[in-house]
């Protein structure tokens, strides 16, 4: 998009926040259950959203996107794993069974090789870098959505019968697959669909045109709750789309398309300090999406040596604790993140510097 939209951060925000409220178990009536719809697909929607067309190579736009989120994938998964391996071999306990498949899990980029609940499954990302299975697939995603722009030069009829087909191609391969394939491939032509339906929303200015907004929304509402019930959770980190992968659909796309219209409704109508905050931690997603099952579990740690229980506590205390736990990631995260960034930016200078002095020279 031509300039950068807080309601977009915020919607990424809000996102990011469930996606941590759910990995620490905060639980909230209604919250964990209708959240769990849109939390995921929000961020292929607005990758949708934000997408601009440029006519250039699929080899030149996957090295641009490679480096957006495969590099900073393998990085956070390395950190991780020299983690865990250094942990393993101080406490003299070797390379054992676990690392190894932890290290299988990284390039395999799936949680498991099954969906959960089917036994005995088999378990890869264990070291905490369950979370980065989403650069891997939405990097997948960008290529697809990419690759259908190739072909159909932007056309608009011909984009939603290339759409027809991955939904058509997503679902068969939904019902037909007895795994879960390495970097979500069965799930990307259902990502895609996502990722269409937010250029889609951008192109055909949904959020300008009022009235029809509004009707939509009112009617997609009633949709959406019935939906829901009837199809009931979701979570397609593991292929999970509910009973019905149209429905699951529906529901992802609706619930995001609410999200973001209440979120640029708060840009319109809310003083700008309460954006500014949520805007600013949506910039960082994806910082805070690689390493906030880290951070979890040295507070966890650092709080059971001083108040073993603090995890356990039930109701408000426990609530209190977990979202306390969220904020303080959150913080940490970015403001790591932030020094790090701003070092590199010193750096950078420094050596523009340095070659502006050696060409005056």
């Amino acid at each position: 998009m031509a300039s950068r939209k807080a309601y977009i951060d915020v919607a990424k925000f809000w996102g990011i926040f469930l996606v941590l409220m759910n990995h620490i178990e905060l639980i909230l009536p209604f919250v964990n259950f209708y959240g769990g719809m849109f939390y995921v697909p929000v961020f292929f929607v607005v990758a949708g959203m934000t997408y601009q067309y440029k006519e250039e190579g699929l080899l030149v736009f996957g090295r641009k996107k490679a480096k957006r989120l495969l590099v900073p994938y393998f990085v956070c998964n390395g950190l991780l794993y020299a983690f865990f391996l250094g942990k393993s071999v101080i406490g003299q306990q070797g390379i054992g069974k676990d690392l190894l498949m932890a290290l299988l899990g990284i390039f395999y980029s799936r949680n498991s090789l099954y969906i959960p609940g089917y036994e005995p499954n088999v378990y890869f990302m264990t070291i905490l870098n369950s979370p980065t299975w989403f650069l891997t697939a939405i990097f997948l995603a960008y290529l697809l959505l990419h690759f259908s722009f190739i072909m159909t030069k932007g056309r608009k009829k011909e984009l939603i019968l290339f759409a027809m087909c991955m939904l058509l191609t997503g679902t068969l391969l939904h019902y037909a697959c007895p795994v879960l394939l390495p970097f979500s491939l069965e799930c990307i032509p259902l990502f895609y669909c996502y990722m269409i339906g937010g250029y889609f929303i951008r192109e055909e200015r949904l959020f300008e045109r009022k009235k029809l907004l509004y009707i939509l929304l009112a009617a997609g509402t009633l949709l959406f709750v019935l939906s829901c019930g009837i199809n009931g959770s979701a979570n397609i980190s593991v292929g999970m789309f509910g009973k019905s992968v149209l429905l699951g659909l529906f529901n992802g796309l609706f619930s995001s398309v609410l999200v973001l219209w209440l979120c640029r409704m708060g840009q319109e109508h809310l003083p700008d300090f309460l954006i500014g905050l949520p805007a600013m931690l949506g910039r960082h997603t994806m910082p805070i999406l690689c390493y906030h099952m880290f951070v979890f579990a040295l507070l966890q740690a650092g709080l059971a040596s001083i108040y073993p229980a603090a995890f356990e506590q039930k109701g408000i205390m426990g609530g209190a604790i977990k979202l306390g736990s969220i904020i303080v990631a959150m913080a940490v995260i970015v403001s790591i993140e932030k020094m790090l960034h701003g070092v590199w930016r010193r750096r950078q200078k420094a050596n523009e510097k340095k070659e502006s002095y050696r060409f005056r020279k």
